[in-house]
């Protein structure tokens, strides 16, 4: 049977053999973890493009739908007016004229509010794909973090081992 000090010395050797082990584990999941939500952010960040495109298409046939419905109000009302008999001169053509602008700046109000739909989310998606950058290096940063704890570790465990030897004459 070794003696208390051989034993000492081999389970400090032991101990910090098996901290740098759990270090370098811990490392290597910080590195997965990073690549994990990276993926995750990259993921998001298509699913905003795609709802960019979508709501851009969306928005292409709406605006045509309403242009069409403001061009049959138009043509209903002149109609309506040559039904009459009446002149389109004067103040019933200011009233189309007035008419076709509110309609005209209804389907412009429309598209600038789905323009800045589009725009969140482009913008989203673009703080998306820059957030899985920044997973990506903290988990690289941290992994190296690890690795340097662990080599520290193992330096710190072979100098108390060697302070054992020291201290207690034994160099064999």
């Amino acid at each position: 049977m070794a003696d208390p000090v051989t034993w000492a010395i081999v389970l400090s050797a032991t101990a910090a053999g098996t901290a740098a082990y759990g270090e370098h584990q811990a490392g290597k999941a910080a590195e997965a973890e990073g690549k994990a939500k990276r993926d995750l952010h990259n993921y998001n960040a298509v699913i905003a493009e795609k709802n960019a495109a979508a709501a851009a298409d969306a928005a292409r046939a709406d605006e045509l739908k309403a242009r069409k419905q403001a061009e049959d109000i138009k043509s209903r009302r002149r109609a309506v007016y040559g039904k009459s008999g009446m002149s389109t001169a004067g103040t019933p053509l200011a009233v189309m004229g007035e008419e076709a602008a509110e309609l005209e700046l209804d389907i412009l109000t429309e598209r600038r509010n789905r323009q800045l739909e589009i725009t969140g989310y482009k913008q989203q998606a673009a703080v998306e794909a820059a957030s899985g950058q920044m997973a990506e290096i903290r988990g690289a940063n941290r992994k190296r973090a690890y690795k340097a704890r662990a080599g520290s570790t193992l330096l710190s465990g072979a100098s108390g081992v060697a302070g054992m030897k020291y201290k207690y004459g034994k160099t064999g």
